[in-house]
């Protein structure tokens, strides 16, 4: 007959189990309240990462667009300089906006050419760091994301919903900048010979972004000047190692952009190439390693396309880039307006 003790033992270590569950719960919570405290404290707040998903929702939207609509595509001067609610206020239709940062915008091009049925317009942003590269990490990098994009999963999207409902209310979320590996890329050790720089810092952000992968750069950045030096600091360094194509390259590249642009056209689209704005040492290193006259110019009058380049329009230049590539969320409104009134995109407008 089994005693009263052996029948009490199993309660107190339910009890014990009971109360290491709860202690481990509490422990975890207290963790990440702390972590989130930590890293909003070190001026990150909530917003969405800059995700493959994020731009394959943008892809998605492609099905439903006809021949009035337009497609923005490039990098990400096309996420910051371009206001969509300006736009749409402005033209009636509020544009899908398919940017990827540092990557050529080329490759969108051709996926659109290749693998949508879209006969809009698509205004396409030159930004010549990215763009005139054939075979390396820029061009792989919009190759890769459009690949993305075309083979969205469910599983995929099921996970970009439940990405936007956390990651707009949790700052420690920030894959580009707070995951263990960006932490961890962080504690290189310092370069171990004589002349070697090492890698600049990176700042906690660059901007707030939208649902629809609009980037609106944070006021302090906008008004830092300490915060705008650690910025320019990390495009100098990324400069300073970027390479040209040679003239091969250069046809090869030509020729594939051609190719794009000639099956958009075929089915009635139409292409527009814009030149946003860029300033003070970004704009020189551009205009050396890149000539306007030998690559946008060039471009667009080999394939006799519209060209918009901010420096023809005097209603385009005079915007400040406060670390030298990109607008403030206050001059992409305007600039947006101006660029709608004042070029050709004005035949977008609407008609009183």
């Amino acid at each position: 007959m089994p005693s009263s003790t052996s029948n009490s033992e199993p309660a107190p270590r339910r009890a014990t189990l009971h109360r290491s569950a709860v202690l481990a719960a509490v422990a975890v919570l207290a963790f990440f309240v702390t972590w989130e405290i930590y890293w909003r404290g070190q001026g990150y707040v909530p917003t969405l990462n800059d995700s493959k998903n994020l731009f394959a929702k943008q892809w998605d939207l492609l099905d439903q667009l006809g021949k009035e609509d337009v497609v923005l595509a490039g990098a990400s001067r096309i996420r910051f300089d371009i206001d969509l609610d300006a736009w749409q206020a402005t033209t009636g239709r509020r544009p899908v906006l398919l940017g990827v940062n540092g990557a050529a915008a080329w490759p969108i091009l051709e996926g659109l050419a290749e693998d949508t049925a879209f006969n809009g317009t698509v205004v396409c942003n030159i930004a010549s760091s990215f763009f005139w590269d054939l075979n390396g990490a820029n061009a792989a990098k919009g190759a890769a994301w459009v690949g993305y994009a075309e083979g969205w999963s469910l599983a995929q999207r099921a996970s970009h919903q439940i990405a936007l409902f956390l990651e707009g209310r949790l700052a420690f979320l920030q894959q580009d900048d707070l995951s263990f590996h960006a932490l961890a890329s962080r504690l290189e050790p310092p370069p171990d010979r004589e002349g070697a720089v090492g890698r600049a810092p990176f700042p906690p952000m660059l901007a707030l972004i939208d649902p629809d992968a609009r980037e609106r750069m944070l006021p302090k950045l906008a008004s830092d000047p300490a915060y705008q030096k650690r910025v320019q600091d990390v495009w100098l360094a990324a400069l300073d190692h970027a390479t040209v194509v040679n003239d091969h390259e250069k046809a090869q590249l030509f020729e594939r952009i051609q190719c794009a642009v000639s099956t958009l056209q075929s089915r009635g689209g139409k292409i527009i190439f814009l030149c946003l704005p860029s300033t003070a040492t970004y704009r020189e290193y551009e205009e050396r390693l890149w000539p306007r006259a030998q690559w946008f110019d060039a471009l667009v009058k080999e394939l006799d396309v519209t060209g918009i380049h901010f420096e023809d329009h005097p209603a385009l230049q005079g915007f400040s880039c406060p670390e030298w590539s990109h607008l403030t969320q206050e001059d992409a409104t305007r600039f947006t307006k101006a660029l709608l009134e004042h070029t050709e995109l004005g035949k977008l407008a609407k008609q009183p």
